[in-house]
């Protein structure tokens, strides 16, 4: 079995500034944008990261974004 990986997926911050990063900066095309989901051309996207709580367990996300990350103060 071969796999591929073909649609990694960023979670940011701010989505607004990150699309404008990848769009404006780095000239990415953006093929869909869906508010807190934006994807790229060559299967790139991007995800609110405050976001991530409510899409996959359905739950309230914390404000610091930073807990998403696994990281420990």
């Amino acid at each position: 079995m071969n796999l591929k990986f073909i649609n990694p997926v960023v979670f940011v911050k701010d989505i607004r500034v990150s699309k404008a990063f990848y769009a404006e900066t780095l000239g990415l095309k953006v093929i869909g944008d869906h508010g807190p989901f934006v994807l790229f051309e060559d299967h790139f996207s991007i995800h609110q990261a405050h976001e991530l709580a409510l899409t996959i367990w359905k739950a309230e996300a914390p404000d610091d974004t930073d807990q998403l990350q696994g990281r420990q103060n």
